[in-house]
């Protein structure tokens, strides 16, 4: 009896990549807020408790965090901007 093989043979199916979700997490500025340099929306996430981004930008729409000083590509503030809206 004669075993006949027909189509092709089967491939392994990779894994699916997980998926980024694309929020940002909370990241402790490296810097001094005293020095120059600027900060982005994780640094103040952490500045403010670890809040979620889509919290940080709802605080950022009702006027509750200054806007930014500037944008290349991505949003930042002065480090003078973030010591003035903490001392208030």
């Amino acid at each position: 009896m004669a075993i006949l093989i027909s189509g092709q043979p089967a491939t392994p199916e990779l894994p699916a990549k997980k998926k980024r979700s694309g929020h940002t997490l909370p990241k402790a500025p490296e810097i001094s807020l005293d020095g120059p340099g600027r900060l982005r929306v994780a640094h103040w996430q952490a500045l403010l408790g670890g809040i979620s981004h889509s919290a940080f930008y709802q605080r950022l729409k009702f006027k509750r965090v200054p806007p930014p000083d500037g944008r290349d590509g991505r949003p930042y503030w002065k480090t003078e901007t973030v010591r003035k809206f903490f001392e208030e």
